[in-house]
């Protein structure tokens, strides 16, 4: 997103409709219409390589799930994974605002096949859903189980409230220290412009995220659970530098946005130092 060409519009002129997915585009909005000088409608797809899956077709919002294109649908609450016998339920039995793993059984020969991502389901006649997630993608290091929507829905609300726009983000647990003995998370970001105020920016997370969440919203109440949010500012470059690194440079490669370890952040934070003597600059602690 970081290279977008600078003479986007004189490229395109009349581009009026802008189809996307794979990744949640409400982070990137923001720059997209600043190269463009203008507002462009969007149309969210969810193809994946074993199978087209969803499309939108409300300007509400929401995926409109495909029934007819020879897939048999499974979806499984995220809270029976791993278990022996988990629940699958089909199309006819699913329930709305429930996050479920979506299985596929296809004509190509795939059978109880776990794709890999959530959703939502936020309608019915037709089927609406909501992307969610990963299925390994999420943070419960302190019985907060933040989730992908979540993050990305607490980044854009305290982008547009701070005037910033994000390149790049992921967020991680921070552990407790001897300096640090209750724990949080860590924010690392890459900003296009940085906020305005960073501790204002980063109390707009913490809000955020304390709205859409009741376990860290728990969590966070007094002075015995986690601490608040600490947003970590890397180097224009630093993702496109980690990805090239470990071969993961390209379109079919995402950044997780959320995980439960600290390998992720700290490789980021490692490439953050490649790239600028003083590495990561806390914005907030």
């Amino acid at each position: 997103m970081s290279r977008l060409h600078p003479d986007l519009t004189d490229r395109w002129p009349n581009l009026a409709v802008l189809v996307h997915g794979g990744v949640a585009f409400a982070p990137y909005r923001p720059r997209f219409e600043e190269r463009l000088g203008r507002r462009v409608d969007g149309i969210e797809v969810y193809p994946a390589s074993e199978g087209f899956v969803a499309v939108q077709t409300e300007a509400t919002g929401g995926l409109t799930l495909m029934l007819d294109y020879g897939i048999f649908y499974e979806f499984v609450p995220v809270e029976d994974l791993g278990l022996g016998r988990p629940r699958r339920h089909t199309v006819a039995d699913v329930e709305l605002e429930r996050n479920y793993a979506i299985v596929l059984t296809t004509p190509a020969g795939l059978w109880s096949y776990v794709l890999g991502d959530t959703v939502r389901f936020t309608a019915r006649d037709p089927l609406r859903l909501v992307i969610t997630g990963r299925v390994r993608h999420f943070v419960n290091a302190f019985g907060e189980n933040v989730i992908v929507e979540e993050v990305e829905q607490a980044m854009v609300t305290a982008c547009d409230a701070n005037g910033a726009e994000v390149a790049e983000f992921t967020v991680a647990p921070r552990y407790p220290s001897t300096t640090d003995p209750r724990g949080g998370h860590d924010w690392v970001v890459e900003f296009h412009r940085p906020p305005r105020d960073g501790g204002r920016f980063s109390r707009s997370l913490d809000i955020a995220l304390t709205a859409l969440n009741t376990d860290y919203r728990i969590k966070r109440t007094g002075d015995v659970g986690m601490t608040a949010p600490r947003v970590l500012e890397v180097p224009a470059g630093t993702f496109h530098h980690w990805m090239r690194t470990v071969g993961k440079l390209g379109d079919q490669h995402k950044v997780p946005r959320v995980t439960n370890h600290r390998e992720l952040a700290d490789a980021l934070l490692a490439a953050a130092g490649v790239l600028a003597a003083d590495g990561a600059t806390a914005v907030a602690g």
